[in-house]
């Protein structure tokens, strides 16, 4: 629990001593009460903006807390890029079970990892809190200050049962995990362009219809949205970079918050009949330009999807040489899924996974390696369509609405390390032969 929220929980302990005192003196007929009540209700009113919203954020941002380029938002680094903490899970006494997001598959992930031999317990990469100043030029301080009150949160997550706990208790099992996990997607974007591996994954995070000034959609904090800017602003010699967005519901918040930037450009792939239909952010030159957009059609099984990801990846990728491929892998388009109303297979998941770091030629048998290192053909084939260059790849989980949801990713990871060697090459701190 961090400080903000102690003072939370003591600001609310408080109230209510204050106000039983009060009311106890009102009822007593006590003189000289009125002045005491209103400035108890202008302080329960004013506390969240002072505590967490406005003030402390323009301060942050006057003081040049966190200016791009100097503070790391890495916590604890280990020996693998997959980037973790336990404390991702969302919990909120059951009332998280209101919405269909299964909000603590990022434990179930990580342990299936290990229990597959993908990883050992202590090599993930553990983040670090963001700091105010990286929330604040991502975000805007009224909307912190707004979140301050749990109401706009509770709306932002279409959870109205989430209303009936004081915002202290909001803040602590809710905001404060996702916060967490956008600090995991901003770190998986550094480590994929600082280390030779060049990849990363963030077993959480991908909350990418949160934009400046506002959040829906279980999206409050747009952690992908930071990790652009950090990539870019960041001092990591990123020029270009490229958002692919494969859940089956449209990006609007980054198209919206950096569509407009000509160092970026989206590849999107949504059923456009589903939430948000986002008009306005389907117009961007980051996607309407210099991106690709594909729709997504109930009864398709998968096979016209990963015809058309395998051409137009390539192609995009080889037209805007991006420096880091920054990849929203969301698993809602898995038959099955409440939400997403697709009938795409795990296996079509997997693939899809596949082809992405295929053409990022990243791994110890990623690129255009020789066969005898394992290269498959389809690798080295979209490899060269994309251009030929290794390029940095950062992924995060978003949607995903089942119980198997957790399993699918954490097998679509091992199937990719099986075949490209993604650990391998993060543990010999190399770079993929043949690149």
């Amino acid at each position: 629990m961090r400080w903000t929220t102690l003072c939370d929980f003591a600001c609310f302990a408080a109230g209510i001593g204050v106000v039983a005192w009060l009311a106890d003196g009102a009822a007593r007929g006590v003189p000289g009460m009125g002045p005491w009540i209103a400035a108890t209700a202008a302080a329960w009113l004013l506390y969240p903006l002072a505590l967490r919203g406005g003030v402390p954020a323009a301060c942050a941002c006057l003081a040049g807390d966190d200016a791009p380029g100097t503070a790391s938002c890495l916590g604890r680094a280990g020996g693998v890029p997959v980037v973790f903490s336990p404390r991702y899970d969302i919990t909120a006494c059951g009332l998280e079970r209101a919405h269909p997001f299964d909000s603590t598959k990022y434990s179930r992930v990580f342990r299936t990892l290990v229990d597959a031999g993908v990883l050992e317990r202590g090599e993930e990469c553990v983040p670090s809190q963001l700091s105010l100043a990286q929330l604040t030029r991502a975000q805007g301080w009224w909307w912190l200050a707004r979140l301050g009150y749990g109401l706009r949160a509770v709306m932002a997550l279409e959870l109205p049962p989430l209303g009936f706990l004081p915002s202290w208790a909001v803040w602590w099992r809710v905001l404060e995990p996702m916060q967490l996990a956008s600090a995991g997607t901003v770190c998986a974007a550094e480590l994929a362009l600082a280390r030779p591996s060049a990849w990363a994954i963030n077993l959480g995070g991908g909350f990418h219809h949160a934009r400046h000034g506002f959040g829906h959609g279980f999206c409050v904090f747009n952690d992908l949205t930071m990790a652009a800017q950090r990539a870019l602003d960041g001092g990591f010699g990123c020029r270009r970079l490229l958002y692919l967005d494969l859940d089956v519901h449209q990006g609007d918040g980054i198209e919206r918050d950096m569509g407009w930037d000509p160092r970026v450009a989206v590849v999107d792939a949504f059923h456009p009949g589903l939430f948000p239909g986002d008009a306005a952010a389907a117009a961007c030159p980051a996607l309407a330009e210099r991106g690709a957009r594909f729709f997504h059609r109930a009864g398709d099984g998968g096979d016209r999807f990963l015809e058309w990801l395998r051409t137009e990846l390539p192609r995009v990728l080889a037209a805007f040489d991006p420096d880091l491929v920054l990849y929203n892998a969301g698993s809602d388009v898995l038959v099955g899924d409440p939400l997403g109303g697709m009938d795409l297979p795990e296996s079509a998941v997997c693939e899809r996974d596949a082809i992405v770091f295929r053409c990022c030629g990243v791994g110890a048998r990623g690129g255009a390696a020789s066969p005898a290192l394992g290269t498959s053909p389809e690798g080295a084939r979209l490899f060269r369509a994309s251009g030929g260059r290794r390029r940095a790849v950062a992924m995060a989980l978003s949607g995903g609405y089942q119980a198997e949801t957790a399993g699918v990713v954490a097998r679509s990871i091992a199937a990719m390390d099986a075949e490209l060697g993604l650990v391998e090459a993060a543990k010999a701190g190399e770079a993929p032969a043949g690149s």
